[in-house]
Formats: structure tokens, sequence, C-alpha cells
């Protein structure tokens, strides 16, 4: 599971119920907003629905992390906003 984004990781973890607790544990956390964003449209927009989801997910996932002594091995966060609009 460490090489799967951390989106994938939580996925995977519903198929089957002796997976459910592993992404809790993952030492490698790779969240991108870029796969919350719409996929309907080609131009690259501002999404507020897509950054909503992408911050609960976020927010969800830390927050449901097993305590020490697991740790964060890798830790990739990419949330690139335009705030332009």
């Amino acid at each position: 599971m460490s090489f799967l984004t951390t989106r994938e990781a939580v996925r995977t973890c519903a198929v089957s119920r002796r997976w459910r607790g592993l992404c809790r544990s993952v030492p490698c956390i790779d969240a991108d907003i870029i796969v919350f964003k719409r996929r309907d449209t080609e131009v690259e927009q501002y999404d507020e629905e897509g950054e909503l989801a992408f911050k609960m997910f976020m927010n969800k996932v830390m927050e449901l992390r097993t305590p020490l002594p697991r740790y964060v091995r890798t830790f990739w966060f990419r949330c690139i906003l335009n705030l332009d609009e």
C-alpha cells in the first residue's frame, strides 16, 4: 500500500474486512488535490466542491491515523489553488 496514493489506499481498504484498518498505518501519505478536481471540463479552473472534498478527506485521514509508534515515513501533500478568479 505504500506505493498507492492516499485516496487509493483508503479505497482499497473498503475491499475486505481484513484490510479495513491497513490504511490507518500506511507509512506514506501521498495526497494531491488534482484527484478531487472536476473531470467534466478540460479547462483547469477553481473548483470549490473539489477543494472542500479534499480538505474533508485529508482531515479524516489525519484524524484516523494510528498514533505512535507508527510513523509517517513519507509525506507528500499538494494543494495548489488558483485564487486569481
